[in-house]
This record gives structure tokens, C-alpha cells and sequence, in this order.
């Protein structure tokens, strides 16, 4: 039987349900867990806060909770940092539905979760190779301007503007694309020209800030552009989640708008794989953009995410439970 401990704030686990993981490799990385939460209602706090995940052997598992976050959502994300070794179970943890699990320890959400900004938002904590929500008024020193007249305004999140090509880029220099993913939450604001948000700078190119290897959004569309195709949906001035990552090959581009492929990966041309590739999150080409909030996570070997199956939510009862303190 599994086991499994109080949550960060010290509340009983009562319910579990086993989250079964296919062909995880074992190398530690973030999974991504969607749950269709009007299904198990019955046991979820109307905000989903008196959730948590666990591995079975009475660890708590950072998760975040992105989006869908209310007891009547049929698609709510989570995300969860997996340890290293082949753990191929884990599980979501129901406290009493009056409890709240949500710590911004190792259990938290997107930093509009609540009224106040960031409250208990632990995305550094699950996505430790990079994460910002942009919090207060001043840019953090995870990033630089790097490009023709970047402004770059904070506010709970940070809105970019420029003139000419520019970009806010990662200080951070010394990490393989192939073991990584850049996602970033945003949109266009006023696209007098060409907006971009995401993608991988090649410091060792001629001139490394290239638009034809960054993802970009054109004038009438959003896109996720590189030299051989694009990948567009239509401009709707709405939020989404984009990610860019190499293939194990570096000489191949993906891309997701909220998760879903929008076309097939292309050969691109003046894209070289390097070790110490740079990340940027705004690209400007004469417009403006936000973003909300800005990660890098680890990637399983050869990009492949394990899927999941739910099992039962299933009861906690004592003996099998440790560190319980029932009230």
C-alpha cells in the first residue's frame, strides 16, 4: 500500500488517486498531469485547494496548478516535478474539502491563482532551471535587454515594446536546448508590426539576435514562426501558453500553442545546436507584448512525455497512512 503524509500546512491526506506514468525514463523532469476535476467533486475544495501530489512513499511532490482551477473544470493542468528514478506512479491527494494544501511550498499555483499577485505561486520551486512571474515593478536579474530601443515595463508581469528588433533574454547562457523547453504565457498587445515571444538565441552565429530563427507572430496572426513554415492561430488578443524546443539533433523545430501542434517539425536553416544556447522571452519587431510569466523545464530523454492514467479515488484509512493526525 502506499503511503502518504500531511501537506505543507499540516492537514491529513483522506482520499487518493493513483496517476499512472508510461515509460518514464527516470531522468527527473516536469510532467504535465490534466485533470478533469467536475469528476471527482465530491472531494475538491470549489478553488481545488486542498490538492496535493505525493509519490507513495511519504513524499510531498512540488506540483503547480496552471489553469482550470475550480471543482467544475473538465480540464485542469497541473504540473509536477518528477524525482529522479523510474517512479511510474503517483498520486493526487485530497485533504477535507474546508482544508487548503496550497502552500506556495511545494504545493502551489499561477501567481493569479488568488486576489493578491504571486500568493502561492511556487513555479521556481517546480521549474527550478528558470521561472519568473514577473512580480512588482522592476525586472528581476534573470533577464537583459538585448536589441534596438527595448522597454521593458513590470507590473505583474512584464510588457515589452520596441522599435526595432529586441528582445528580454535570459541571463542564463550555459544550457543544452535539447534537454530543455522554454514556455512562456502571453499576447500580443499592439502588433504595429511583428511580436514574438519564445524561442532560442545561437550566441555562436555571426549575429546572434536572427529573426529567422525566432518564434514570432505576424501582423495578422499569431504564429510561431521559423524559416521553413509557420504555425499560426488566429488573433483572438487572448493569453496563450507557446513552447519551442530542439530536436536531439538540433536541426529540427517544434512548436505548441496551448499544447497542441500546429504543424510538423521542418528543417531550419541558420539554426546550429550549441550547448551554450541562450533563451529569450519577448521578441519585438516594432510592437508591443506581455507576458505573465516566463519558464524553462527539463525535458525526459528524447522529448517524449510519459502519458497518464487515472485509477480510483480510493480511501485513507489508518495503518497505511503515516504522519496522520486526524481531526
Amino acid at each position: 500500500m502506499p503511503s502518504f503524509v500531511n501537506d505543507d500546512n499540516g492537514n491529513a491526506p483522506r482520499y487518493y488517486l493513483p496517476i499512472l506514468l508510461s515509460a518514464n525514463d527516470g531522468s527527473g523532469f516536469q510532467q504535465q498531469v490534466v485533470i478533469n476535476s467536475s469528476t471527482y467533486s465530491a472531494y475538491e475544495a470549489s478553488n481545488l485547494s486542498n490538492i496535493n501530489f505525493q509519490d507513495g512513499a511519504g513524499h510531498l511532490i512540488p506540483s503547480w496548478l496552471e489553469s482550470g482551477e475550480t471543482s467544475s473544470s473538465t480540464s485542469t493542468v497541473y504540473w509536477v516535478t518528477l524525482p529522479n528514478g523510474s517512479i511510474t506512479t503517483i498520486y493526487m491527494v485530497f485533504v477535507g474539502t474546508s482544508k487548503r494544501s496550497i502552500s506556495g511550498n511545494n504545493t502551489g499555483a499561477e501567481p493569479n491563482y488568488t486576489g493578491t499577485y504571486g500568493q502561492y505561486d511556487n513555479g521556481a520551486t517546480v521549474f527550478s532551471p528558470l521561472y519568473d512571474n514577473f512580480a512588482g515593478t522592476s525586472l528581476s536579474g534573470l533577464w537583459e535587454t538585448f536589441g534596438h530601443s527595448v522597454i521593458a515595463t513590470v507590473d505583474n508581469g512584464v510588457t515589452s515594446t520596441s522599435s526595432s528588433y529586441g528582445a528580454l533574454v535570459s541571463v542564463r547562457s550555459t544550457f543544452n536546448p535539447d534537454d530543455y523547453a522554454f514556455d512562456m504565457y502571453g499576447y500580443s498587445i499592439t502588433p504595429s508590426n511583428r511580436l514574438g515571444m519564445g524561442g532560442w538565441l545561437n550566441p555562436s552565429t555571426t549575429y546572434p539576435f536572427q529573426v529567422s530563427t525566432l518564434p514570432e507572430f505576424s501582423l495578422t496572426d499569431w504564429a510561431l514562426y521559423y524559416p521553413t513554415y509557420d504555425m499560426g492561430v488566429a488573433a483572438d488578443n487572448n493569453p496563450h501558453v507557446f513552447t519551442v524546443w530542439s530536436s536531439t539533433t538540433n536541426t529540427i523545430g517544434f512548436g505548441l500553442v496551448d499544447y497542441a501542434h500546429k504543424t510538423s517539425g521542418s528543417l531550419r536553416s541558420g539554426f546550429a545546436g550549441t550547448s551554450t544556447a541562450q533563451e529569450e522571452v519577448i521578441y519585438t519587431e516594432g510592437g508591443t507584448g506581455f507576458t505573465q510569466w516566463s519558464r524553462i523545464r527539463y525535458l525526459p530523454t528524447g522529448g517524449n512525455m510519459p502519458t497518464i492514467t487515472l485509477g480510483s479515488v480510493t480511501p485513507i484509512t489508518p495503518p497505511y497512512a503515516s504522519n496522520i493526525m486526524w481531526l
